[in-house]
């Protein structure tokens, strides 16, 4: 662009002054008015302030000639400065030039002669014209160079107008289509230009957003770089949770053919996932198990439910063989659109959590048995009491009787029929204070091996011939503390269970051996206390049980026999007896594989009790005096009367306040108490105690149809405390007054 414009100026002679440009000729003479106005006024200035100094200063001669000095060069600096500038300039400007020459010769002859220049001076003091004539003939020819100067510029600038206007027309006549063709490129060249900038613009523009759009992509580009990042790390998380999980994650297609599944969890079912992967489900939980399981899923998909989480609990193969127990969650799998394409799943081993359901079942029902048990316990003891009172009066009225017949009476034998009836009733009421643990009791330090040793006859006796009863003694046996009786009715009642258990011919065996039981066996008993015990196991080879008989099997009455053939509380009083004595009771038993029970008493750390003595049971008379107290007044009136037969001086009470005023007014002694446990305003331990504050040497012996908590801690009695279990015979009744008199 710029070479077509060069190529395209006029050009002029070559030896044609630069003047001829009127353009250039204007600004000359401008730039000269300004140079000329700015001169005179720095001249101007500079003289006054010379002036103002010396007349300030009176100033002397030397100052005087250099302001003069000073001011020449001032208008002579201008004056030069002017001819410089006016050197190639035309006449014009020549003619300017001069004019502020003259005036600068005419300021400086006017400095001269104001400060006194010795020429000057001289001039001046001679009265020579010259200096006059000289300030203002230059001064007059410096005006009148400056306004013909003014005027031939004027003239001039119209000339050269003129001029122009007759070079454009002439040039437009002499080169109209060249100039045409020029105003042509020209235009060219401008609406080039203005397609170029607005090109230009454009490439800006697009730049600008190009930039843009390369900043938001790298942004995106480093947003997605953290996103992807953050995935991959996501994904490694899950999946190190995912492959090291213990349960089976696993992905199925809708036939439920293995797609994928975790690593870790395979080495529980001995397969790798490579195995499993591409196998069927049915390969791995059987035919039958896969069909409800593919039923269950095809219900819950055609309802829509596998949105949320559904659970099947069943059963699996592993490699070996062995089946396990699972517990299934599965979901329906969907792609982006929503459509099902698989099943995803997770599989959790409950073997152990079902072995331990199955083992706090079995203690739940050990303890609601337990707790069943107790509460039968107490109705059984409460309706025993009652009972044994009643009986009681049966047995002590009818021994009256028969007593005051003859031998030959034909009452005597209805008399003995009825004292038959009542004593086994008594033996039922027994029965049923041992299971309910309100059985007195006397324990002693046993060795169980020779206390079974010695009822060996007279069980095989009782079992019967066709029934072998082997014996196998444990070696060095601990010994139990427990009373001798409760042996013999458990050894007596679990033999009994096993013969009616074996239908013909079959063995009972009985052992005994050392145990010690530690916490993992109690936790699965629930009536357990780890310890050492002393075990004795009755087991036989009979018909067994099942576990619906096996529930109930201690319950008071409740029996598998036929009808009159057992009151259904041998098994019972077993429980009682053995619950007394702070031991357990175990039971094995499978239908025809016969039964074992093995009970476990404490182990006694002490030295064996000495042999029992014989007890003589005859009727043994007295003549002491006996307190009788009894609430019962028709079983106070019938004790009365079976002590005063045997000797007895007898007196009597129905209340404790009444037993304590006879104390008070009796003069003679009282040998023996022979009080009620529970009375009504005191018991009779408290009774006995009061007593003795008024007769210290009184015996004391205790009759209730219970034993109660005054006198025994769980049935136990206290040393040197005597108790007569209801109902008693008079025979009972007299050894006992003469144990509890003799003070043994």
């Amino acid at each position: 662009m710029k070479a077509t414009h060069r190529h395209t100026q006029r050009t002029r002679p070559v030896n044609a002054p630069e003047t001829d440009n009127p353009t250039i000729e204007k600004n000359k003479l401008r730039r000269l008015s300004w140079v000329i106005a700015l001169g005179l006024t720095t001249a101007g200035l500079l003289e006054l302030l010379g002036r103002m100094l010396c007349q300030l200063l009176y100033a002397p001669y030397g100052i005087t000639g250099f302001m003069t000095l000073w001011a020449i060069l001032c208008w002579g600096g201008v004056s030069l400065y002017v001819v410089h500038q006016l050197r190639s300039a035309r006449w014009v400007t020549r003619t300017v030039g001069l004019g502020a020459f003259f005036l600068a010769f005419s300021q400086g002859i006017s400095l001269s002669a104001h400060f006194g220049v010795p020429f000057t001076q001289y001039l001046v003091d001679n009265h020579f014209p010259l200096h006059p004539l000289l300030e203002e003939g230059a001064f007059v020819l410096g005006l009148l160079f400056l306004i013909a100067g003014f005027y031939m510029s004027l003239f001039e600038a119209r000339k050269s107008n003129i001029r122009m206007q007759e070079e454009q027309q002439a040039l437009s006549k002499e080169v109209g289509p060249r100039k045409q063709v020029q105003l042509a490129l020209m235009r060219s060249e401008e609406a080039l230009r203005n397609a170029n900038e607005a090109l230009e613009e454009r490439v800006r523009e697009r730049t600008a957003e190009l930039t843009e759009i390369n900043r938001l992509l790298n942004d995106e580009i480093v947003k997605r770089r953290e996103t992807e990042a953050a995935l991959r790390e996501s994904e490694l998380k899950y999946r190190m949770i995912v492959d090291n999980s213990v349960d089976r994650i696993w992905q199925t297609d809708l036939n439920l053919t293995f797609t994928y599944i975790n690593p870790t969890s395979t080495p529980d079912i001995s397969y790798t996932p490579d195995q499993i992967i591409g196998r069927s489900l049915e390969a791995f939980i059987g035919p039958e198990e896969f069909r409800r399981f593919k039923s269950l899923l095809e219900q819950a998909l055609a309802a829509g439910s596998l949105d949320e989480r559904m659970t099947v609990e069943t059963q699996t193969l592993t490699k070996t063989g062995a089946i396990e127990t699972i517990e299934v969650h599965v979901r329906l799998l969907l792609d982006t659109e929503g459509r099902p394409i698989g099943i995803q799943g997770l599989t959790r081993d409950i073997n152990e959590r079902k072995r331990a359901e199955a083992e706090r079942e079995r203690l739940q029902e050990q303890l609601l048995q337990a707790q069943k048990m107790e509460s039968v316990g107490r109705l059984a003891g409460g309706v025993a009491h009652d009972f044994n009172n009643m009986l009681g009066l049966i047995i002590g009225h009818t021994e009256l009787l028969m007593n005051k017949l003859e031998p030959d009476s034909p009452l005597r034998t209805r008399l003995e029929g009825i004292l038959s009836a009542a004593e086994r009733s008594a033996d039922l009421t027994r029965q049923l204070l041992a299971f309910a643990r309100k059985q007195t009791v006397t324990p002693k330090a046993l060795d169980l091996n020779e206390t079974v040793s010695g009822m060996l006859d007279m069980l095989r006796r009782t079992i019967g011939e066709h029934i072998d009863v082997r014996w196998r003694p444990g070696a060095a046996l601990w010994l139990i503390n427990m009373d001798i009786g409760q042996i013999d009715q458990i050894l007596m009642n679990l033999c009994l269970n096993a013969r009616d258990a074996i239908s013909d011919t079959g063995k009972i065996t009985v052992e005994t051996a050392n145990i010690t039981l530690d916490e993992s066996h109690c936790a699965r008993h629930a009536d357990c206390v780890p310890g050492a015990y002393v075990m004795i196991a009755v087991s036989d080879d009979g018909a067994g049980m099942d576990r619906e008989v096996l529930r109930h099997i201690f319950e008071p009455f409740y029996t598998t026999k036929g009808m009159h053939q057992g009151t259904g509380l041998g098994l019972a009083t077993v429980y009682g007896i053995v619950k007394q004595n702070n031991g357990f009771i175990n039971v094995y038993s499978e239908p025809d594989s016969g039964t074992c029970f093995k009970v476990y008493l404490p182990r006694h750390i002490g030295a064996p009790a000495p042999p029992a003595k014989d007890v003589v049971c005859s009727t043994v008379t007295g003549n002491e005096t006996v307190l009788l107290v009894e609430d019962k007044v028709d079983f106070l009136e019938m004790a009365q009367v079976m002590l005063e037969q045997q000797g007895y001086r007898i007196l009597t009470a129905s209340t404790p306040a009444k037993a304590l005023e006879l104390a008070r007014t009796y003069k003679d002694g009282i040998h023996l108490l022979m009080t009620d446990v529970i009375m009504p305003e005191m018991n009779g331990r408290e009774l006995a105690d009061r007593l003795r504050a008024l007769h210290p040497n009184i015996k004391c012996l205790f009759m209730s149809g219970y034993t109660a908590n005054v006198i025994a801690h769980h049935g136990v009695l206290e040393e040197g405390v005597h108790f007569l279990q209801k109902p008693f015979s008079i025979n009972e009744l007299s050894a006992k007054i003469r144990e509890a008199l003799a003070g043994a």
